[in-house]
């Protein structure tokens, strides 16, 4: 009788009975990162190492002591951390905050390092060089070229840069085509969100709109120019971006940009960041792996248990685990976190060819809607918008819970829902999305407007929850919302916004 599969027979002397022994499944079937804090300069002890079996090193340092155990690790940090993660109570941040909040000046709200100045661009490429130069860079998975990477600090609202680069910037932004969509044409301005608050216009409406897409793209392009020195570099080497913070109107990682030229994408479990990772990779534009990050310090044994035995299904190949501290004062959950990965490993390597990505139905996302969202309770705000940040939005913006909701409930239903952009639709997405949701979808085109036609044509089902298509990218107004029935782009009408 052969043995069963994860198992090896002992040999033993004849007429005694043999037993089986189980192999651990590999690790890379589900591979885990264990991010050192307190053993950021030296090797992990062995304990901790076998938790998860693999680590991390950050730049320069060395990664010979996990080349040496044959342990897994990446690359953090390739280009630097603090030039693409801004903190909120850095003076680079509070100064020109303060100079804002007492001038309402929007020249003084300039981003530094500006991502647009050359010099800023420069560096970081000399900083990811410095990363790969090491030797043993051979035997990482990958290189990250951040984490919690933004505009500004987690997305927080700052009308982040006007720097005279950023200036020259959304003028080449503009002649490459990036605000026709926006109703921009060469010399065009972008709208400050005090400008637009105290007079809303739809031509302001517009620029404002434009002026939160060049800040996307400025990020986006900088990452893809990263993304490409680095497999100049270090051929063959995947490169990824970690701590995906989910995008919000003024900052996060614009998914769709990045994902198709990414090998790994770790978005946290906000807002829908993990659908459209996983969704975008169903459709062929998205990365080849995704990660999650599990934080320790906000698990007990219990629910670190349930969270990983949930992973066994998930749109998700691998943790970073943060981190070595809380594996060392509490060790029931390093016993927990090895025993419960042995077993996720062992069911994936059962069915490594398993389709995990979403599938059925999807909402759709729009960064245009999301931004809009913003700004309509920005207005009733008596505090002002820019104490709005990332965190209270996430958790009270009526967009933001309403998303939320609808996806729970799609879960709550046996639904493994999805987040799709608008340029994803089409008549042939009904293939994998019969069912489309769009939740508060206010910002339309007409174009995408003609691709949720074709998909409604083709058979596939259109629910709508809240206003819809109710304003066009460059502000202006539809005299009646669209229905999800008939899909029939209207007049315009110039009302405000």
């Amino acid at each position: 009788m052969r043995p069963a599969i994860g198992a090896l027979m002992v040999l033993a002397p004849l007429g005694l009975q043999t037993s089986p022994i189980e192999v651990p499944p590999p690790v890379d079937a589900f591979p885990a990162y264990l991010w050192r804090l307190d053993h950021r300069d030296e090797p992990l002890p062995q304990q901790l190492l076998n938790a998860t079996g693999g680590s991390h090193v950050e730049r320069a340092g060395t990664a010979a002591w996990l080349v040496e155990r044959g342990a897994p690790f990446y690359v953090g940090h390739g280009p630097g951390r603090n030039t693409l993660h801004p903190e909120r109570d850095s003076l680079e941040v509070r100064f020109p905050l303060a100079r804002f909040g007492a001038t309402r000046d929007e020249g003084e709200l300039v981003r530094t390092p500006c991502l647009s100045d050359p010099q800023t661009r420069a560096d970081l490429r000399a900083a990811l060089a410095a990363s790969l130069a090491p030797d043993d860079r051979v035997a990482a998975d990958f290189v990250s070229l951040g984490d919690e990477v933004s505009i500004t600090p987690y997305g927080d609202p700052i009308d982040f840069c006007h720097s005279a680069h950023c200036d020259a910037a959304f003028q080449r932004w503009i002649a490459g085509g990036g605000g026709e969509r926006y109703g921009l044409s060469p010399g065009a301005r972008r709208c400050s969100t005090d400008a637009l608050l105290s007079s809303p216009t739809p031509r302001k409406l517009g620029a404002w709109l434009g002026g939160r897409a060049f800040q996307r793209a400025v990020l986006s392009d900088l990452l893809l120019e990263l993304a490409e020195h680095s497999r100049a570099l270090r051929p063959g080497l995947a490169v990824g971006v970690l701590g995906l913070v989910g995008e919000t109107a003024f900052g996060g990682v614009d998914l769709e940009a990045v994902a198709a030229a990414l090998e790994v994408l770790e978005p946290y479990r906000v807002a829908d960041a993990v659908e459209r990772c996983a969704s975008l990779r169903a459709l062929g534009r998205g990365p080849a792996t995704i990660l999650e990050t599990i934080f320790l310090d906000q698990q007990d044994p219990d629910s670190l248990r349930a969270h990983l035995r949930g992973l066994v299904g998930a749109p998700v190949d691998g943790v970073v685990v943060w981190c070595d501290r809380d594996l060392t004062s509490a060790p029931e959950l390093r016993v927990v976190l090895e025993q419960e990965l042995t077993s996720l490993r062992r069911a994936r390597a059962a069915q490594p060819e398993r389709d995990r990505d979403p599938r059925g139905v999807a909402l759709l996302h729009s960064d245009d809607s999301l931004a809009h969202a913003f700004l309509r309770e920005a207005r009733g705000d008596r505090l002002g918008w820019t104490r709005r940040l990332a965190g209270l939005q996430e958790r009270e913006g009526h967009h933001e819970v309403r998303r939320r909701e609808a996806l729970e409930q799609l879960r709550q239903a046996g639904e493994h829902p999805g987040s799709i952009p608008l340029d994803a639709v089409d008549g042939a997405l009904v293939a994998r999305f019969g069912r489309l949701v769009a939740v508060d979808l206010t910002v339309v085109s007409d174009a995408e407007l003609d691709r949720l036609r074709a998909f409604v044509a083709a058979g596939g089902e259109l629910e709508v929850r809240g206003p819809f298509a109710e304003l066009r990218p460059d502000g202006t107004r539809r005299a009646r919302s669209e229905t999800a029935g008939g899909l029939v782009a209207s007049s315009v009408d110039r009302s405000n916004p």
